[in-house]
């Protein structure tokens, strides 16, 4: 599922309300701003379900090329688990005068897993970083799994990462916000 925009207009939103989604081999829910000047800002994505269960290069993403934001990605579930280098991330790829990336919010009743080298991410090459917020009622757990904010290039500000959650547990993972 992709939207985007080419030009000055806004990209439109995906939102889903769904039981269960699971995507797996390389499936990709995206939403993205394309042009390198005068661009329009990346629609949101809204995803509502019971579990989100996403395998093997899954992608849930939102990027700008330009000077258009990349749109936030807000996931309301019990579960979500990430596996086979699956990911969550919101990109702005500009390295000069970019949009900033988008927010990621996360607010799972019960649990987040990630393993697998599967990773939550925000990452702006020359414009400010998205945040990160992960709640989760129970655990947050980590096997190989990684929840990053980076800026790389540029005057942005890099993003923030919060977790809350009664237990964190890292075996092999890392949260880290790089400016």
């Amino acid at each position: 599922i992709t939207v985007g925009t080419y030009g000055e207009g806004n990209g439109g939103e995906v939102s889903l309300d769904v039981q269960r989604l699971r995507a797996d081999n390389k499936a990709l829910v995206s939403s993205q701003s394309l042009a390198t000047e005068n661009g329009g800002d990346a629609g949101a994505i809204q995803i509502t379900a019971e579990e989100i269960y996403l395998n093997n290069l899954a992608e849930i993403t939102t990027s700008t090329d330009g000077d258009g934001k990349a749109g936030e990605i807000n996931l309301n579930t019990d579960r979500l688990q990430l596996e086979g280098k699956a990911s969550v991330s919101s990109k702005s790829n500009a390295t000069e005068n970019g949009g900033d990336a988008g927010t990621i919010h996360i607010n799972a009743t019960d649990s987040i897993r990630l393993s697998g080298d599967s990773a939550v991410t925000t990452e702006a090459k020359g414009a400010g970083g998205g945040q990160i917020f992960a709640k989760a009622g129970d655990q947050i757990y980590l096997f190989q799994g990684n929840i990053t904010s980076s800026v790389l290039l540029g005057e942005g500000n890099g993003g923030d990462v919060e977790t809350d959650s009664k237990f964190v547990i890292l075996n092999h993972g890392n949260i880290t916000a790089n400016a």
